[in-house]
């Protein structure tokens, strides 16, 4: 598989697993219980790089690019601006994921009709 290729799904994973599964949310959570054991109440806080998506892409592709030795200025490139588009991957996935389920609404409601 080509590197563009494997640096766009390391994208969409990235995105999937922070900005729409909400582990990361539960993993704040725990650390907070964790560490002040209910003698305070929990506030959100920043948890870098784990709750960015734009930093967390950069630095499991550079990973990815330093150990599979294809490093070089383009794929870096590639990598840098898919991390800038996380937040518009992550809109992209969200209208895909309403638009199947508008058809599923509509395939149901045209076999309930029939």
């Amino acid at each position: 598989m080509e590197p563009s290729t494997i640096l766009l799904l390391i994208t969409i994973c990235t995105v999937i697993v922070i900005d729409l599964s909400g582990i990361i949310d539960h993993i704040k959570q725990w650390i907070w219980k964790f560490t002040y054991r209910g003698k305070r109440e929990y506030r959100d806080y920043e948890l870098k790089p784990l709750d960015c998506s734009f930093c967390m892409n950069f630095w499991i592709s550079l990973g990815y690019l330093i150990i599979s030795g294809t490093w070089n200025l383009g794929l870096m490139t590639l990598s840098l601006f898919l991390s800038l588009m996380t937040t518009v991957i992550k809109d992209i996935l969200m209208l895909i994921k309403a638009f199947c389920s508008k058809i599923i609404d509509v395939i149901y409601m045209w076999y309930i009709d029939e």
